[in-house]
């Protein structure tokens, strides 16, 4: 699993009914393991950002929001 962070402003949803801010310096992660153990081969937000960032709890532990890799420091 790689780490870094993102290199500009963004937004980031769950679904396409609610999105929010991402801003520039916040954790991702490549290569998180998915609910069966799988590797998920995308840059993510940390479950902890996604948290912070959505206020969604529930949603945090069980999706993934994906960051674009323009929008990850390289």
């Amino acid at each position: 699993m790689k780490t870094s962070v993102t290199n500009k402003f963004t937004t980031g949803s769950f679904c396409l009914r609610s999105s929010f801010d991402i801003p520039e310096g916040t954790p991702v992660v490549f290569g998180e393991r998915d609910c069966d153990g799988q590797v998920f081969p995308h840059w993510v937000l940390t479950m902890e950002a996604a948290k912070a960032l959505s206020g969604n709890e529930h949603d945090s532990a069980r999706r993934f929001v994906v960051v674009h890799e323009d929008h990850v420091a390289a």
